[in-house]
Formats: structure tokens, C-alpha cells, sequence
């Protein structure tokens, strides 16, 4: 094997193992800020999607998923979750999205929530206002770029992009 093609293999190696490095959304960051690895502030990440609300989850009613403990406000909920975690996960793991388009990680408040199609978005209003709110498919391409150099993981649940399914009131 002459020195080209050595460098090649090389090359396309280091090249695999970054990819597989990425592409592993799986143990990417989620928001455990308020302690006791409890995800985005105890909030129910299902009653989103299924009461179109932020509603805080239950002590007595839990899943762990990723090392990370999920509260639901129901059981039904938990099951829903149990049976498709990544559907209701939100974006960039519960931080703040629009910090996250900055190129920042931030806490997010929990309330302060937007699903885009088919996907939840958290963020902190206290910090950014409503800029979010106003159009968010700019800054959820950016933050989905940032994302994955931020955290060294792809962005979970990336979805098509087709319509917007709800939105809370900032």
C-alpha cells in the first residue's frame, strides 16, 4: 500500500467515526436544571401535544428514558411516552430553542412552548422576549445547525417541515 492510499483509508476512518460520533441523538444533553435529573422542570412533555398545554407531571407518575426521569400528568401519558419517547421529546433536549439558534444553551421555561410541525420547542422568554414566537422556522434551521456543534449530537426528531400544528401564547 503506497502513502496516497494509506492516507485515504485514514481519512475515510476518522471521517466514519465522526459521523457515528454525531449521529448519535440517543445521549445528547436534556434540560435535568432543576435538579434531581427530573426533565424540563417536572413538566408533562406529552400533555403538549395531547391537551395542548403545559402541564406539570405527577412524583408518582414517571419513566426514566436516557438516564433522565420523564413525570406525566397521567398514565395514559406515560404510556404514550413509553411507547415513542423521541415524538415527544422536546427540541435541543429542553433548553431554550431560541438560545440554542444564538449559539447558547440556555434554561427554558417550560410555559413557554411552540410545536412546529410535529416537533416541541421550549424557551425563555424572560431573556429573549417574544422573538421566538414572531418566526421561528429561521431560527429552528440555525439552531438545528448549532445543535450538533454545540453538543456534538444531531438534533433529535428532525421532522418535515410542512405545518404548523399549535402554538402557546408567549
Amino acid at each position: 500500500m503506497n502513502w496516497s492510499s494509506a492516507r485515504q483509508w485514514v481519512t475515510v476512518g476518522i471521517a466514519l467515526c465522526c459521523v457515528s460520533a454525531a449521529a448519535q441523538p440517543s445521549e445528547a444533553p436534556v434540560n435535568v436544571l432543576s435538579g434531581q435529573d427530573i426533565a424540563i422542570h417536572g413538566y408533562d412533555p406529552v400533555a403538549y401535544f395531547t391537551d395542548g398545554e403545559a402541564r406539570k407531571g405527577q412524583l408518582q407518575s414517571w419513566t426514566v428514558y436516557d438516564g433522565v426521569r420523564w413525570l406525566f400528568s397521567s398514565e395514559a401519558n406515560k404510556r404514550s411516552f413509553e411507547q415513542n419517547p423521541r415524538s415527544y421529546i422536546p427540541a435541543y433536549g429542553g433548553f431554550c430553542a431560541y438560545g440554542v439558534a444564538k449559539g447558547v444553551v440556555f434554561d427554558a421555561d417550560p410555559q413557554a412552548w411552540m410545536i412546529v410541525y410535529g416537533r416541541l420547542y421550549l424557551n425563555c422568554p424572560k431573556l429573549f422576549g417574544g422573538l421566538w414566537f414572531k418566526d421561528p422556522i429561521p431560527d429552528i434551521k440555525q439552531a438545528d445547525d448549532n445543535w450538533l456543534h454545540l453538543t456534538g449530537h444531531l438534533p433529535p426528531q428532525v421532522m418535515p417541515r410542512r405545518k404548523r400544528s399549535g402554538h402557546s401564547n408567549p
